[in-house]
């Protein structure tokens, strides 16, 4: 049985009192259930070959029927049993990145090296560069449950031009303290595990499918297979994964304020903690900030700006005190859930015993990209990635520009016509609509309230009037985007997604974050599964 949300997070709260008061207690469970999983596989696999043997040794008897079905048990036990190993053979892809080479940046690769020898990790020769905002470490089993493991990590370019190189130095450490020998490497091993066992869960759902072989009596020997698989396996893996997802999440928790505490110690408690009000402030300011501003410029030109030398001159520079206030007292005030293995700030810092200051200078002089690539290698890094990005947005600009020059001529005869005649509601709409397209959300909002006194049922312009004062941090837009999604439930998605962001980024709020999401999802699955009457 599937665990609930709520069954899921009050068994991680339960786990998590045992972990902390019996932490070598707790991880002996974890390896027994590990055994359990495994010792499960290799009980049914060993009885399918048993019987695999046991039919091929029997004479062929004179019998029609007798014959007929151990020919069939032969059949399912061998579809069976390739199921059983195919599903073992899990292949993790490469993650995805512009490999660097040690000889264009061979500063980076010393940081790396000396950072490996220090916390006693395996070395890591694979180093890509990623545009997010993040930085992680991978092991990837290259014979899936059966080892031969290749090491990356995995950097993000604005967050190396968001921190400085000692900031970054506390990140990287933390990342490697996962795979330390002195954090761990039974912490590396259940990370691989719980994703391996997630594999094999969505191979037998995979395996339900209706086989195509052209031959009918072996397509439905394979389908009797299959169900007897999901009935063997489903079942037991749906309650195994839940259970063992929970255990694990409970350890990544643990492994997370370790690998803090190694980081603290190898780098110093001020530059770690710097480094996380530093990621939660700039993560806020790049969405909520930069890429709205970015986007906007469509309005007025035809082609992309350079959007990433603009992220990379903005992410020096001093974000406006009043917003860097509002974005570090959200971070600060978001709350620890299963959303994340990550602990929230707060508890974070607390554990290094950093106290935050009211006011938190984030700027940096020099960044750790420049310090480690060099300022040629950055440029050509910043040209090529600036050039891959206005190619991805062309089509987006060109159509945003044309747009907007479309409307505009037609807002003007709107405007001039409603100064001597009544405007029909679509006119007024269209209004509305077209004024936050030219003039921008103060210039619409008036117009929109007046609307929906007229017709407060009006989903498109509750939708867009919430969306403009969310904009503006202004939470009365909540309201309004519920009352849209009240009128036009097709709006679910994209308006509690606006509002789920706004109390993330602007408010910390994880409980109703929590909410919205979670009608998000409920959502989702009944457009999915609408269309079978199972889901009402």
């Amino acid at each position: 049985m599937v665990l609930t949300q709520e069954q899921f997070d009050n068994l991680v709260q339960k786990l998590e009192s045992n972990a902390y008061q019996k932490p070598k207690h707790f991880k002996q469970r974890v390896v027994f259930l590990v055994f359990i999983g495994y010792g499960y596989i290799l009980v049914i696999l060993s009885f399918l070959l048993w019987i695999i043997v046991t039919v091929g040794l029997i004479k062929p008897t004179s019998q029609e029927y007798g014959s007929l079905f151990l020919g069939c048990t032969f059949i399912i036990a061998i579809v069976l049993s390739v199921n059983i190993l195919r599903s073992l053979w899990v292949r993790i892809p490469k993650p995805k990145g512009k490999k660097l080479r040690r000889s264009d940046v061979p500063q980076l690769f010393k940081l790396v090296d000396e950072l490996s020898d220090i916390l006693e990790t395996p070395k890591f020769h694979n180093i890509l560069l990623v545009n997010e905002f993040n930085a992680a470490v991978m092991q990837r089993p290259r014979l899936g449950i059966f080892g031969w493991f290749e090491n990356y990590i995995i950097l993000g370019l604005p967050l190396m031009q968001a921190l400085t190189l000692e900031e970054l130095r506390a990140v990287i450490a933390h990342e490697f303290g996962h795979l330390s020998g002195k954090h761990s490497r039974f912490a590396g091993w259940i990370y691989r595990i719980r994703y391996i066992w997630l594999q094999l869960l969505q191979q037998l759902y995979k395996q339900q499918q209706q086989p195509q072989s052209g031959v009918a009596i072996i397509d439905f020997l394979i389908l009797i297979a299959n169900g007897l698989g999901f009935i063997v396996f489903g079942y037991f893996f749906d309650w195994f994964v839940s259970i063992f997802t929970a255990y694990s999440f409970v350890l990544s928790r643990m492994n997370e304020y370790a690998a803090d505490s190694y980081a603290a110690d190898l780098v110093g408690e001020q530059y770690l903690a710097q480094a996380l009000i530093n990621m939660a402030v700039k993560n806020r300011y790049i969405n909520r900030s930069f890429w709205q501003e970015i986007y906007q410029q469509a309005d007025w030109t035809p082609q992309p700006p350079d959007a990433i030398y603009l992220l990379s001159q903005a992410l020096h520079h001093k974000i406006p005190a009043d917003s860097q206030q509002r974005w570090l007292k959200a971070a600060l005030a978001e709350k620890t859930d299963t959303s994340d293995t990550h602990p929230c700030l707060s508890e974070r810092l607390n554990a290094l015993g950093y106290h935050v200051q009211s006011y938190e200078n984030i700027a940096i002089t020099t960044s750790a990209a420049e310090e480690l690539f060099g300022k040629d290698f950055l440029e050509n890094l910043l040209t090529q990635k600036n050039q891959e990005w206005q190619k991805a947005n062309i089509i987006f600009w060109e159509n945003r520009h044309t747009f907007l020059q479309d409307i505009q001529p037609k807002l003007w005869e709107l405007e001039q016509k409603a100064e001597v005649h009544k405007l029909t509601f679509e006119e007024k709409w269209n209004l509305c609509n077209w004024t936050a397209e030219i003039r921008g959300g103060d210039a619409a909002i008036p117009l929109l309230q007046n609307l929906l006194t007229e017709q407060s049922y009006h989903a498109p312009a509750n939708f867009l009037l919430g969306k403009i004062l969310l904009s503006k941090q202004d939470s009365q837009g909540i309201t309004y985007i519920e009352n849209a999604v009240s009128c036009d439930i097709e709006m679910t998605i994209s308006g509690y997604i606006l509002i789920s962001d706004f109390l993330d980024y602007e408010q910390g709020d994880t409980d109703r974050v929590k909410h919205y999401r979670n009608q998000i999802e409920q959502f989702y699955y009944r457009k999915l599964f609408s269309h079978t009457g199972l889901y009402r």
